[in-house]
């Protein structure tokens, strides 16, 4: 594994903004530092009493501030969140935030879907306790409910591409779900980070796709072996057909349909908060120890710095063992799910 820190002058928000997916150059939404000043400045002349825009300038004060003159993205808003998030004040914070976003939705139409998942990762925590398994259960429901709409949207119009597009997502959500990866971590693999999975139990994300100083382990469960094993395959024999020019497995266009998709069906989610779950799930049902959980999903490892080293030292196989003894016994996909999933397969 590589040793802490990132090439000199380089971060992980100035160094991935753009990336190349399907062929085409795409940038990640943001807004710039100045216009969101702007717009800002014009959100609060709405108000004319004197009391709401005061309840309104103290949150976005805030936000600018820590914002320190960078613009304005999905990485930002998650580190923002975490440090808010159990804080008495990031209540009133993220409730405020959310109004200013929502109405920065209509100044930014093309921004639209981007903002409102930023308005749903603003999610105070500060009162809330350790979930009980019976609340777990209801998050595994939760996470089956999300696969069970996945099977009844319509993706692409064409069979092949449609049941592609199926296997794909539901590839990612099994693996996000599973490991914790960071969105802009997962739209940032390649088949080449995957490279010799079919013959161990994970793979290495690199740190410099990643928003952690090291490289991350990455393990693999059974349901997320098999998914990704079948998505290869299937990549390898219609990659042509389907016109797969980039080496990125996970297109995050596409996804975005997907979850827009799912989300006129009343399915709401982000994929953060895959990464929700899989952290959950992990510390507080499972037993994996927060330093092994932060050592996968790179989730505070600044609180975590002593214990980590430890485990980041491991050799990968045995960092991947330590991990997936918690997860073998874990069934995300139901029987029938399962058989469904075989049904998108044998059209590929």
């Amino acid at each position: 594994m590589h040793g802490p820190g990132f090439e000199p002058g380089l971060t992980p928000r100035k160094c991935f903004k753009s990336e190349i997916e399907q062929g085409e150059l795409f940038f990640t939404g943001i807004i710039k530092f100045v216009e969101l000043k702007e717009l800002s400045g014009e959100f609060l002349e709405r108000y004319k009493n004197k009391d709401t825009r005061r309840g309104f300038e103290g949150p976005i004060r805030t936000l600018l501030k820590e914002l320190d003159g960078e613009d304005l993205d999905r990485e930002f808003l998650i580190a923002f969140r975490d440090r808010w998030r159990y804080k008495p004040y990031g209540d009133t914070l993220f409730k405020k935030l959310k109004v200013f976003f929502n109405w920065l939705k209509e100044k930014k139409p093309e921004l639209a879907s981007e903002i409102e998942d930023w308005r749903h990762m603003l999610k105070w925590e500060g009162k809330k306790k350790k979930q009980l398994f019976s609340e777990v259960t209801k998050n595994v429901d939760w996470l089956r409910n999300i696969i069970e709409g996945i099977f009844n949207v319509k993706v692409k119009k064409e069979e092949l591409n449609d049941a592609f597009a199926k296997l794909r997502f539901l590839t990612a959500v099994i693996l996000q779900a599973t490991t914790g990866m960071r969105p802009f971590e997962l739209k940032k693999l390649t088949w080449k980070h995957l490279e010799g999975f079919e013959n161990r139990n994970y793979f290495i994300l690199p740190h410099e796709i990643s928003k952690t100083p090291f490289d991350r382990v990455q393990p693999l469960t059974d349901e997320a072996k098999w998914l990704l094993s079948e998505l290869r395959r299937a990549w390898e024999k219609h990659g042509k057909a389907l016109n797969l020019k980039s080496d990125v497995v996970f297109q995050y266009r596409e996804s975005r349909k997907v979850i827009d998709l799912l989300r006129k069906e009343g399915i709401n989610f982000t994929q953060e908060d895959l990464r929700d779950f899989a952290t959950t799930m992990s510390t507080n049902i499972l037993g994996v120890p927060p330093a092994l959980e932060s050592a996968i999903a790179g989730h505070q490892t600044d609180k975590w710095k002593l214990e980590l080293e430890s485990y980041i030292h491991m050799k990968p196989e045995d960092l991947a063992n330590e991990y997936l003894k918690h997860w073998n016994g874990v069934k995300i996909l139901t029987d029938r799910q399962k058989k469904e999933i075989e049904k998108i397969i044998s059209k590929l």
